[in-house]
């Protein structure tokens, strides 16, 4: 299964449970719930050493948002507009496509789960979710491409100091030990092979 797959699977795993507990009799212990998951959180933020927590960050956003607006009313909640926010955080946070699929998920749910004396006006504010969608999943491709290139960038930057360090290194020795034409020759040569490297490089970018 590749990675994007399984972050879209455990995002919706998680708005549906989220939708479960909301219906149930945990949904009265849902402040403690969230309050909970938040400190669970913040203690392995502060204890864990992981480079790649942008999962964990966008599991731990869906629940405390998701938790937040069912207990306070749903689609008449005041809070509902934070899932507008859902979307663009996981479109930057993890893969651009996750805003397609969340907005999917929270729509279909509250669908499926409405009251039968809903008027169309109650579904205004889940309408207008898809409708914000677009805005974020060209912002999730933006931003992917400018850390793209902002890798590309670094890794530059590493080869050409790479390639300096190691003829810089070569002329010291060859002036150190200078003697006459042969060693004029080599300095020629070395200074050569590092035009020759920075232009094979430049080509290939």
């Amino acid at each position: 299964m590749s990675k994007k797959m399984s972050h879209i699977i455990i995002l919706v795993i998680v708005l549906i449970l989220s939708h479960i507990i909301s219906k149930s009799s945990l949904s009265q212990y849902d402040i403690q719930i969230t309050g909970g998951i938040f400190i669970i959180y913040f203690l392995l933020k502060k204890t864990t050493v992981r480079k790649n927590f942008q999962l964990f960050d966008g599991v731990i956003a869906t629940l405390i948002i998701s938790n937040l607006v069912e207990s306070t009313g749903g689609l008449a909640s005041p809070f509902f507009f934070l899932y507008f926010f859902l979307i663009f955080t996981l479109s930057l946070l993890l893969e651009p496509i996750i805003s397609i699929t969340t907005t999917l998920t929270i729509v279909f749910l509250y669908i499926l789960t409405a009251p039968q004396n809903l008027t169309l006006q109650d579904f205004l504010p889940l309408l207008s979710l898809p409708f914000l969608t677009p805005f974020a999943l060209v912002l999730g491709e933006e931003y992917e491409q400018i850390i793209k290139k902002n890798n590309q960038i670094k890794d530059s930057n590493f080869f050409l100091s790479l390639v300096i360090k190691t003829h810089i290194h070569h002329l010291k020795k060859m002036v150190d030990s200078f003697m006459g034409d042969h060693e004029l020759r080599e300095i020629e040569k070395t200074v050569n092979k590092m035009e020759k490297s920075i232009e094979d490089y430049e080509k290939t970018m």
